[in-house]
């Protein structure tokens, strides 16, 4: 069965669309008291004004750009069997989830809106430990099984907003937004982590899988998504260097090795 894209956020968008509405009005008349408590000139007036509504405005346009683009980039099921050519173009035949492709185009919204929002994004890279093994000795049509398994786990063990895709072999990613600091951050990776924690079961015996991990934050390691990428690939294999099953935020000491 194949996995399918989570539900909008739209709900959410116009909660806090209204919310931010109301915040206008109401700095909207701590300006108008201002003015004539404190006889503020009508230019340092205007120009709050002006500042208030270029922020508002902003956001709904950064709103409809995403809506805009996820629809170019996500198209649901018809059924499991009859989807359109463009689907494919940005999802992963195996397991269903997103590809490198719809990576390539969610990943510069992601940052725009963590701009304007004030928010951290995070790319966590998760490498598959010794899987080669499994393939070799079980044959790839068990790895296939246990490949979809861990999509399917992943998928489900991180947040609505997040963007779970499978970047090809043994590889995934997961792009996380919302945060506000890094304990935030490792405390869903934390989580993301133990979908590992239980078994795989194949031919009535259970397979026990690891997983290395590496992420880099953005705007602290790279405020470009291409290197938010590299690096946090680079901490996955560091991770992997420095025995596997492990977690590792990147660090720029990282690519002295």
């Amino acid at each position: 069965m194949m996995i399918k894209s989570k539900k909008s956020n739209d709900t959410h968008w116009m909660v806090r669309f209204i919310l931010l509405q109301i915040a206008f009005l109401l700095v909207l008349n701590s300006l108008i008291v201002a003015m004539k408590i404190h006889n503020l000139t009508r230019e340092i007036f205007l120009c709050s004004l002006f500042v208030i509504l270029y922020i508002c405005f902003s956001i709904a346009f950064l709103k409809i750009f995403k809506r805009s683009s996820n629809k170019k980039i996500k198209i649901k099921y018809k059924n499991e069997s009859g989807e359109k050519p463009e689907y494919w173009s940005y999802h992963d035949i195996l397991t269903g989830l997103p590809n490198r492709s719809y990576f390539e185009n969610i990943i510069p919204i992601k940052l725009s809106e963590a701009q304007l929002m004030n928010h951290k994004v995070t790319v966590l890279f998760i490498g598959l430990d010794n899987f080669k093994k499994i393939n070799d000795t079980l044959g790839h049509a068990i790895g296939d099984s246990i490949i979809k398994e861990v999509a399917k786990r992943l998928f489900s063990s991180n947040d609505e907003s997040y963007e779970t895709i499978r970047f090809g072999g043994d590889e995934f990613v997961i792009v996380m937004s919302g945060h506000k600091n890094l304990s935030e951050i490792e405390k869903s990776i934390k989580k993301i982590k133990q979908a590992f924690m239980a078994g795989f079961d194949v031919n009535k015996e259970k397979i026990h899988l690891t997983a290395s991990l590496g992420y880099a934050v953005y705007p602290e390691q790279a405020q470009e998504w291409k290197k938010l990428l590299q690096y946090a690939d680079i901490a996955m294999y560091h991770a992997k260097s420095s025995g596997k099953n492990a977690v590792m935020m990147f660090h720029h000491d990282m690519c002295k090795d």
